[in-house]
């Protein structure tokens, strides 16, 4: 029997076990027979870092396990995805970089006017 009827695959493999051959499986290395994939690209659900948000390439800068795409603080770890005043932006997130540099660095100094001095025979 066939493990991908309409895509050539004479080896037959199927890393996952899950009854379809890799070449055909949205999720290939995690076992998902029915094929869900709730968002429509070519990422199964089993394999899908946003189930409801397309996303190609599954970028995940934070390496949270949650997708750029789809995930409400990108640039800072947060799995859970709190967010807390409901604002759309993750809790980890909340405040911004400026509040987070205002935190971080000193206030910069203010410097002294410099006044030229002339020289005699100018």
């Amino acid at each position: 029997m066939d493990n991908c009827k309409y895509i050539p695959n004479p080896d037959q493999s199927d890393f996952d076990r899950d009854g379809l051959g890799d070449v055909c499986d949205n999720c290939a290395m995690r076992a998902n027979p029915d094929q869900a994939n709730s968002d429509s690209d070519s990422r199964g659900d089993a394999c899908d870092n946003c189930l409801l948000v397309p996303n190609e390439f599954q970028w995940d800068y934070d390496f949270d396990g949650v997708g750029d795409w789809c995930d409400n603080c990108p640039v800072t770890r947060n799995p859970n995805q709190a967010d807390a005043n409901n604002n759309q932006k993750g809790d980890a997130c909340d405040g911004g970089w400026q509040v987070m540099c205002k935190t971080i660095l000193p206030p910069t100094p203010t410097l002294p006017k410099v006044q030229q001095i002339s020289t005699p025979g100018e």
